[in-house]
């Protein structure tokens, strides 16, 4: 079949128009429109502009404001640094052109409240169906006076406004609202039941926090006065309530099909419960379909794996798995000491989600390492490359080194690999050696300070006679006294890739020395040994000089040996 060359311009005008819907205005307007007189006509007949006024628009927009008529702008957004200039001889006369009958969303991010007024009056038509207002001002009567009178003149559908809880003091929810979506910083409880109750339309209801607000001695319970909540969505992005006040929100909204949580903890209460949200949810939440959540509790530097397991246990029920099946996971990042519990998948988190961590699932058993944010997908394109980790200091002991290497059994990406004072002992290093058989990438390995001892180093040279990649091993104060060196002195005669090796500050003798002396004639591979801190004394430091005649070493440190 032959293939016809095919050009933009030979699409449908309805094509190139959605194209342009994903296209910024200025490129539309001061680029596409002047390539030709058949793009200045598609240009002149697309109706659905969004103009983003931010710091740097005032001389393109100044010609893009007398290009496009306003009847054709569907969308604008003033960000702070520009209307900070109020005044500009762009902004305001623009409005002022009237003819907005298509205008649909307007975000205002400032603090002038009179300019954003005057902006309101200017658009007659009942077009206007979002209305975003970022501000910090503290004129909350004013702000909630031009609210109400755009909720009146208007058949708003959405609503973001950024203000103090005291601006509810002041506004007045019209009877006939018509709002479906509605975004807050922060209410008080009463306020949120309030709000419930006036507006019949609301599915979607967006707060950063809730206040509980009662007088002394008054008892929270639900609202008596609790009409038709029709309510479907609800979202606490920094809940800072207890879990008793959490339930008492939510026992206003039986018709709920959607939560979203999230809470950031200094102490481990029941909100990380699987058990408790089962039974709640059951007698209370019968129509919720989908449970997303975020729980952080930051506490004292933990073992890596320390409080996975238990803490996943109570979501691996069949309420979660298989009747809701909402997947849970439960994770300690690596550089922060926190513990984190989340389903998945998971969106929009404003968190440090991007943090390598372990990770354990609801829906298996085997431990992970995971570089890439939560709310990704998949592993592919969001994954971050992990290629060096350091565990120092971590108290992992040889039961998390078991993990760890369950962890890192399939990765194919790190290098390097610290973990040095981790109380490993032999047991943990036989389990590293696992992770040395298999792996193809690791090339640096820190071991130092972990009483491997003897055993421990047999179990490295073990697999230091097969592995192919490891180039740097740092096994220093770790109690290796002559039998160990054995061993790995053993290895060195086998082993093609190993350059650097670092056994400073053990047990090791005169014989030791020897072992190691007679290895590095045969291994022509190793470039850097430490050897400082031991006792092969003068005997010991002989037989190192005598193997470097027929060694490539080329740097032995031996300094501090003690001379017996």
């Amino acid at each position: 079949m032959a293939i016809t060359n095919i050009s933009l311009l030979t699409l449908p005008v309805e094509l190139i128009h959605l194209i342009f819907d994903f296209c910024d205005t200025r490129s539309i307007v001061l680029s596409f429109r002047y390539a030709c007189k058949q793009c200045y006509t598609l240009v002149e007949s697309y109706d659905r502009f969004s103009l983003n006024f931010d710091s740097n628009s005032t001389t393109d927009y100044a010609t893009i404001c007398r290009t496009i008529q306003p009847s054709n702008i569907v969308s604008i957004n003033i960000s702070n640094h520009y209307a900070d200039r109020n005044e500009s001889p762009t902004l305001l006369p623009l409005f002022a052109r009237g003819q907005w009958t298509r205008l649909r969303s307007l975000t205002y991010h400032n603090d002038n409240i009179d300019n954003l007024e005057y902006i309101l009056q200017c658009i007659k038509s009942n077009c206007l169906v979002s209305l975003s207002i970022h501000s910090t001002t503290y004129q909350c009567g004013k702000i909630a006076a031009l609210i109400s009178s755009v909720l009146e003149r208007f058949n708003l559908g959405k609503l973001y406004m950024n203000s103090t809880v005291d601006i509810f003091r002041y506004l007045q929810w019209p009877t006939s609202c018509t709002l479906n979506h509605l975004e807050i910083h922060t209410c008080y409880y009463s306020d949120y039941v309030l709000i419930l109750n006036q507006l019949c339309y609301l599915k979607t209801f967006v707060m950063k926090n809730c206040v509980m607000n009662v007088s002394d001695g008054d008892a929270y319970s639900p609202s008596n006065a609790k009409l038709d909540v029709g309510l479907i969505s609800l979202t606490i992005c920094e809940c800072t309530l207890p879990r008793d006040s959490i339930e008492l929100l939510l026992c206003e909204t039986p018709l709920l099909r959607h939560f979203k949580l999230v809470c950031h903890r200094t102490t481990f209460d029941s909100i990380f419960d699987g058990l408790d949200w089962e039974l709640f949810i059951r007698n209370n939440l019968p129509a919720l379909e989908k449970f997303e959540f975020f729980f952080s509790y930051r506490c004292k530097r933990p073992d890596p794996f320390h409080g996975l397991s238990s803490g996943i246990a109570s979501f691996q029920s069949r309420f979660w798995l298989e009747e809701k099946h909402w997947f849970v996971v439960a994770a300690n990042p690596i550089k922060l000491p926190e513990f984190w519990l989340y389903t998945r998948p998971l969106s929009n988190i404003d968190y440090a989600t991007s943090q390598a961590r372990y990770e354990l699932a609801s829906i298996n058993d085997g431990y992970r390492l995971i570089a890439r944010p939560i709310d990704a997908i998949s592993h592919t394109d969001l994954n971050v490359t992990l290629t060096t980790l350091e565990l120092g200091y971590s108290r992992i002991g040889p039961s998390g080194a078991k993990y760890l290497v369950d962890a890192l059994r399939n990765n194919q990406t790190l290098t390097t690999l610290y973990l040095m004072y981790n109380d490993l002992e032999s047991e943990g290093v036989k389990y590293i050696t696992d992770l040395l058989r298999n792996n193809t990438t690791l090339a640096t390995l820190g071991l130092a300070d972990n009483r491997i001892k003897n055993l421990g180093a047999k179990y490295l040279a073990d697999a230091l006679k097969d592995n192919k990649t490891l180039m740097t091993l740092d096994v220093k104060r770790n109690g290796i006294e002559v039998e160990g060196v054995e061993y790995l002195a053993n290895a060195l005669k086998y082993n093609t890739t190993l350059t650097t090796l670092d056994l400073r500050s053990n047990g090791i003798d005169k014989r030791g020395a020897k072992y190691i002396a007679d290895a590095l004639l045969k291994n022509m591979t190793l470039q850097t040994l430490y050897l400082a801190f031991n006792q092969i004394g003068d005997l010991g430091s002989q037989y190192m000089a005598n193997a470097l005649q027929h060694n490539n070493v080329t740097f032995i440190i031996c300094y501090n040996s003690s001379n017996s």
